[in-house]
Formats: C-alpha cells, structure tokens, sequence
C-alpha cells in the first residue's frame, strides 16, 4: 500500500465536498469510461443544470452503476522492486534509528488532530497501514477505518454546519501581542548555539513584533524592480491538486490562474501588452516563462503568481508545465533561512523581459 500516504487524506478531504461533487470527481479519475466521458462534456456544455445537484447525482451514480465502476483510492498495483517504499516509512525508520519515534507520535497526534482512542501511543511502535487507520478512524469514526477506505474509497459524513466548515470566522480566542516568552527562548537558544560554535542569528527573538527587510529589499540591482507575489487560489492546494482533472478545468476556464498578473502602467512602461510571453529572473540566474495578464488591481512594484504550479512531474499531461512554479525562483541558501521559526524566506524580486509579443495594443484591465 504505497501510495496510502496520499490516497487516504485526499478521499477524507474530499468526502468533505457536496456528494454531486464527490461523484464527478471520481468519475473523472475513470478515464478509461467513455461513458462517463460523454456524461461530462453534458455537464460542461451546460446541457444539464448544474443547480439540480441531484439529478446530476442521480445520473452520475446511475453511470457508475453501468459500468461498475468503484470509487478512486489508489493502493499498491505491483511489489515495489529492492528497497522502494513509501517515503513516510523511511521517515518512521530514521526517527526510530535516531531515537525520536515517541517525539514524532506526539507531533504527529496534534497535527493530524487524532482523538482518544485513536491517538498514538509514544510507548508503541505502528506501521504506517496503522496509523492510517487510526487516521480515518479518528476522522470518520469508528467503523470507517482503512478497510473501509479500502473498499469503498471514500466516506460521505453528516453535513456540516458554516461555524464547522469555516471555524476561523468563530474563533474567540485572544491573540496576544507582548511574546514575553520569546526573551528566554532567545537566550536559550544564543547560549546553546555559542557553546557550540554555531553561527546564529538571535536578533529576531523579541517580544513585540517589527518588520526587518528581506534580503531581496537590500541586495538586489536596481533592475530587479518587481516583488513576486505568491497569491493563493480558492480551489487548489500547493501544487498536487493540478492531478485534479476537475479542478484543472475550473482553472482553465478561470484565466486568472495560469498567467503572471501584473500592474497595467507598470505593464505599459515596460512595453508589454496583455497576452505577451514573459521571461522573469531573479538576480540569483532563476527563471520562468509566463503568460502576461494586465490588472489595475496590483501594486505597481508587484507580479501575482498564482499558486504553485507549473508541474513538470505530473500524471495529468493537460497540465505539464502549465502556470509558474513559484518555489523554483526561491534562493535556497542558508542566509534566506528565518532562524526564528526555520521557515525560508520567500520575498523574491525579479527583472522581466519580453519573449513574444501578442498584436493587441494595450491590455485588460481587470
């Protein structure tokens, strides 16, 4: 069971969705179905409403019925060959070798959420099959474990309520703004690295917040004028989610996701026009190639790249190198490295060239 590690979330997370979704979804993944095929170009060319999810469920489910089609969970096909696993397992080995298993038990009982009696015991030792299935246990409750997932491939729970789907609007809690305990930490963390001969910034451990400039602010030329914006997208996820026929077609029918937005003065002094193909690069030799999409509604300093795509490795051959992988202009030098909370540092500036000019003169201006 290889691939649980990124099966098994995916159908939780998307058993969360409305059921007509759920079903389009899966019925995407069986391309082999032609069927269903025709079924979807309907629904895309809007010859079936798609405000009467239940008719579509109806339709959907009456297809998977036909042809016998089981919903998507990807699970092993083959033995892996020599030492090839799943790469969590060799996270789980190495915390073991090194002592630190019971440490990633506990880490991984509040980031996965898992609720007694399903949480992992530190005293224990689970393999991986396991802890996914206290997983989906914990999640979707006692009876819909791994076998279930197995079997079914996804769980439908009860409907949520907006304050459950959308917690953070509720949150009451108050947000402290003095971080006393950030003075002790630092001075723990500066005695430590010294006796070690570790070179360590400690400058940013203070308690009131302040805003100190990037790298990019101070050592990029001056023709390194535009910040790269990395701006999220409502339907997709890092950069897994271009595996998503469904979601890929809301985004090609989006125009917004898969060009550089940016300002159309900023556009205009540059001599680039809506449509144009863009180089950007960094000052460290870093490229992509883009797509200009003009828009008053973006600083003229900034470009807006939406999302993490532009996926090279993908299963999904519509979507190879489509949109801007925007991780692949990041320096990764130990200078951009925050050593307050380890993250690294994103502010990127770039300079921009024209590839290929389009023949519309001007630009959007959405």
């Amino acid at each position: 069971m290889s691939d649980l590690m990124i099966a098994l979330p995916t159908s939780i997370q998307i058993a969360s969705l409305n059921r007509s979704t759920q079903d389009v979804y899966y019925l995407l993944r069986q391309k082999a179905l032609k069927a269903c095929q025709e079924e979807l170009e309907r629904l895309r060319l809007g010859k079936y409403q798609l405000k009467k999810r239940e008719q579509i469920k109806t339709r959907v489910n009456t297809l998977l019925q036909q042809h016998k089609v089981k919903p998507f969970l990807s699970v092993k096909v083959v033995k892996p060959r020599g030492q090839a696993r799943n790469w969590i397992e060799v996270i789980l080995e190495l915390a073991e070798r090194l002592g630190l298993l019971s440490d990633l038990y506990t880490a991984f009982n509040e980031i996965a959420h898992l609720e007694d009696p399903y949480r992992l015991d530190p005293t224990r030792k689970y393999s991986w099959e396991e802890i996914c299935d206290r997983w989906a246990r914990s999640y979707c409750g006692a009876r819909n474990g791994l076998g279930h997932f197995l079997k079914h491939g996804f769980h439908t729970g009860e409907k949520r309520s907006v304050e459950q789907s959308y917690p953070r609007v509720f949150h009451r809690g108050r947000i402290p703004l003095y971080l006393e305990h950030f003075i002790g930490a630092g001075e723990e963390v500066k005695k430590f690295t010294e006796s070690e001969r570790i070179p360590w910034d400690t400058s940013d451990y203070v308690p009131l917040m302040h805003w100190r400039p990037c790298p990019a602010h101070e050592e990029s030329p001056p023709e390194f004028d535009l910040f790269v914006v990395n701006q999220k997208l409502p339907f997709l996820t890092f950069s897994f989610t271009s595996e998503n026929p469904w979601l890929m077609e809301l985004a090609e029918h989006n125009g917004k996701v898969f060009s550089v937005g940016i300002n159309t003065e900023t556009a205009r002094r540059k001599g680039i026009n809506e449509g144009d193909l863009i180089d950007l690069e960094t000052p460290g030799g870093r490229k992509a190639r883009a797509i200009a999409r003009l828009t008053q509604g973006l600083h003229p300093e900034c470009l807006a790249v939406p999302g993490i795509l532009g996926r090279w490795v993908t299963a999904n051959d519509r979507m190879r190198g489509k949109g801007v992988h925007f991780n692949s202009l990041i320096e990764y030098t130990f200078d951009r490295l925050d050593t307050l909370s380890a993250a690294l540092d994103a502010c990127v500036k770039v300079k921009i060239s024209v590839v290929h000019k389009t023949e519309e003169e001007g630009g959007s201006h959405a």
